[in-house]
Order: C-alpha cells, then structure tokens, then sequence
C-alpha cells in the first residue's frame, strides 16, 4: 500500500489506514472466514469461538469469546490494530468499549450483493491484496451473471430463522438479496421490520409455498421437517433444509451459496409437479 486506504464503515465512521493491518481481531464468523480465504490468516490476532472455518483458524487463533459476549479485556490484551465487527451480530456496547479504549473498530452490514462486492474492493485495498480480491470478486460476478440467467418464474418461499417464536426476514437484509438473486422471492419481503416475529396463519400455505429451514442460528434439522409443514401447512417435500452459514455467511461464501441455491431453484422446479 503506498498512500493512505480511507472507507466509511456501515456505521458512518470514516477510518483512515496508513499501512495494512497486522493484527486483527474478526467478532464475526463469516468475515473470519473471508479474511483467511484472501490470505490474511497470518494477520488474525484473535475470533469468536464460533469462527471455526477453516479449521486452521481454530488450531491456531485464539477464541475471545462469541459473537455477543467477547470479552473486550481479552481483545485489548491482544493489541489488535482493527477488530471487525458486524453492526447485527455484534453488539454495539462492546464496539463502543474498544473505540473508547482506542481500537478502530471496522462495522459491516452487507444488505445486498453489491455490497459484499464492495466489501471485497475495501479488504483488497486496505489490506494491499488488490489483485487478490480483485479474483474474488470477479468469481461472485460471474455467479451472479449465471444467476441472472439461469431462472423465470420466482418461486415463493418461506425462511424462519428461529422459532418459538418464528422470527423472519424481510427484504432489507443479505439473506433476502441472496434469494432473490436465485430466484426466490420471499413471501414477507414486504414486512415493515427488518427481523420480524410473526404467527403461521399470516403465512399462505398451499402447493406452491416451498420452505427453507437454514441450520442457524435456530438448530432445525431433518426431525423438525414434518413439524415444520404442519405448522405452514405444506407437504413435507415442500420444506428443505439448507446449511445455515450458505444463507448467512456473506463473502467467502457467497458465491457457494449463489450456486447452491441456483441448483435448489432447478431441482424445485423439475420436481414441482410432484408436490
């Protein structure tokens, strides 16, 4: 890098960087995951005890709790120069604590595709890997441009991510935009919060609602399947579970999951006159 990188994080604050970090402290799993997938896992200082890809990070950077409870005394101890922190999955007190102690904290909150494109060209220019996440980006673009083309008829689809109570999304937010950009459109994009609690009979059921149950953050599996379509009224086929970092896990992994759900939007549509 050889003049000064300045960015405006997601919450407005402006940093200026005057050389690559060295040490950095990642608070949020998925960016743990794209800064080891650009090269810069020599540079992670400390993670979350949930950042356990890929499995180098956890066999050799050290845990400072999880993504809501880090204990900021441990990161301190480890002098980072840049903790980064997600302005969803963090918690705002904890990221006031390090920038009252002098620890510029990066904020993230990718509400699109653009913005994970986005968030590639600042990590290539901060971190003076340019061409390295350059590539990167370039992989997503072309992702994306096959998307654009691989689908016509948007299938509705339903995606809890807790229940007791069923908690959604709607179309402000990166899991949205990763279905939408495959195809699916979600049946409460319209809803007036971003996260919502809501009841199943405000939920159209029938033949052409499909449901995708991600692995987290609420735990469902194979066993919740039939409880699940019950409580949606569908058919058990009409429920598929999906890994939960593909759906919420932004950067390194966006491009899998654009792929993996263009491939799900194809099997559900051969396989929609079975249902």
């Amino acid at each position: 890098m050889t003049a000064p990188v300045r960015i405006t994080d997601a919450a407005g604050r402006e940093w200026r960087f005057d050389r690559p970090p060295r040490r950095v402290v990642s608070l949020v799993p998925s960016l743990s995951h794209t800064l080891a997938g650009l090269g810069l896992a020599d540079r992670m200082a400390g993670r979350t005890v949930f950042c356990l890809r890929p499995l180098e990070l956890a066999a050799t950077v050290p845990a400072v709790g999880g993504p809501k409870d880090p204990d900021v005394e441990r990161v301190l101890a480890l002098q980072p120069d840049l903790v980064f922190m997600d302005m969803e999955e963090n918690r705002a007190a904890h990221a006031g604590a390090l920038l009252d102690r002098g620890v510029p904290v990066w904020a993230v909150l990718p509400t699109s595709l653009d913005d994970v494109a986005r968030l590639f060209a600042e990590l290539g220019a901060v971190f003076g890997i340019s061409d390295i996440a350059a590539a990167q980006a370039e992989i997503l673009a072309a992702c994306r441009e096959r998307a654009s083309r691989s689908w016509q008829v948007p299938i509705p689809v339903l995606c809890p991510v807790w229940r007791h109570p069923y908690m959604t999304f709607n179309r402000n937010t990166y899991i949205a935009a990763l279905l939408r950009e495959c195809g699916f459109q979600n049946v409460l994009d319209e809803a007036p919060e971003r996260y919502i609690r809501f009841e199943t009979a405000l939920v159209p059921g029938g033949p052409d609602l499909r449901v995708l149950l991600p692995t987290e953050p609420y735990p469902f599996d194979e066993e919740m399947i039939p409880v699940v379509a019950a409580d949606f009224r569908v058919a058990t086929d009409q429920v598929f579970l999906v890994r939960g970092e593909l759906l919420s896990w932004y950067g390194g992994y966006t491009a899998t999951a654009l792929a993996t759900l263009m491939d799900l939007h194809q099997f559900m549509l051969e396989h929609a006159t079975d249902t």
